[in-house]
């Protein structure tokens, strides 16, 4: 990472300064309510100390507690908005804004999203159907993830351009995301047809906003044994579509196994089905085949 602008990071996280010295900058501390300056930052180094306990470290520790986010999140962030003089990324309106509350990781506006998801193809509809919003620190679209009616967590997609070795997706912290299934609660349990099983939380919508609306997402590049066992146990017929790629194939795989054999498989003509039309879904739903996996694969 570049050597960060000191001034220029305090003031995107949001710090008021009261004061600075030749060396320091010096105003209230963000991590507590503070009312009297004790927070001071070296103006060339980044080293910050909060005097009534806060802690101390450097710029991106001090982003991370600030955000509520991961080091790499945090880092992502500084980059983006303070080294790269990136633009603020443009949000649309979906719906009447409604800020949801919380602790910084629960923190976001339902009611804006970035164009990207408009450019994707999801509709306004199927974004307010499942409460997509945006976070203003993060400049990440959320996703918000819930299991028997309580949110459990909120997937945060990171929008193009994303750097080089930047995860695309990140999850909040103790999300048990591989012993639920994304999706769950919008799941159609009348409709007569398998459960639909695909990889990534945009894919779900996706088959949601065509029809689909058995599909649920694993989160992830393979399914767990929990997430087996919640389909085993209520003895649901499944059929997987994961990406085609060699990571999806290894993960059909391992599905069939941990369903002991009884799911069906789909071949999309392209990568994902976030990648495909409504019709090369359908199409290739129309002809789900079996995959044999050796009891010791």
């Amino acid at each position: 990472m570049k050597r960060i602008d000191v001034r220029a990071a305090v003031r995107v996280l949001g710090i008021t300064i009261t004061s600075e010295s030749d060396t320091e900058l010096i105003g209230l501390c963000p991590l507590h309510d503070d009312h009297h300056p004790s927070f001071a930052i070296n103006q060339q180094t980044g080293a910050w100390v909060c005097y009534t306990g806060c802690g101390q470290g450097g710029i991106l520790t001090l982003a991370q507690r600030v955000l509520g986010c991961s080091y790499q999140t945090a880092q992502y962030y500084l980059d983006s908005k303070v080294v790269s003089a990136m633009p603020e990324a443009p949000t649309l309106t979906i719906g009447a804004e409604k800020e949801v509350v919380g602790p910084p990781e629960f923190h976001y506006v339902e009611g804006k999203t970035h164009r990207y998801m408009i450019e994707r193809g999801f509709t306004p509809d199927t974004l307010r159907d499942w409460h997509v919003g945006w976070d203003f620190a993060r400049q990440a679209i959320v996703i918000p993830v819930t299991w028997q009616g309580d949110t459990v967590g909120l997937i945060y997609r990171h929008v193009p351009p994303i750097p080089e070795g930047y995860p695309r997706y990140e999850y909040t912290p103790h999300m048990p995301k591989s012993r639920i299934l994304f999706g769950w609660d919008h799941i159609d349990w009348a409709a007569d047809a398998p459960l639909i099983m695909v990889e990534g939380p945009l894919d779900a919508l996706m088959m949601h906003q065509y029809g689909f609306r058995t599909t649920a997402a694993i989160l992830g590049m393979s399914m767990s044994k929990a997430q087996a066992e919640l389909l085993n146990a209520r003895s649901l017929r499944v059929t997987l579509c994961f990406d085609q790629d060699e990571a999806g194939r290894d993960a059909t795989k391992r599905g069939i196994k941990l369903l002991h054999g009884r799911a069906g498989v789909v071949k999309l003509p392209h990568k994902d089905p976030a990648e495909c039309t409504r019709e090369e879904v359908a199409e290739a739903l129309a002809t789900v085949s079996t995959l044999w996996v050796p009891p010791h694969a």
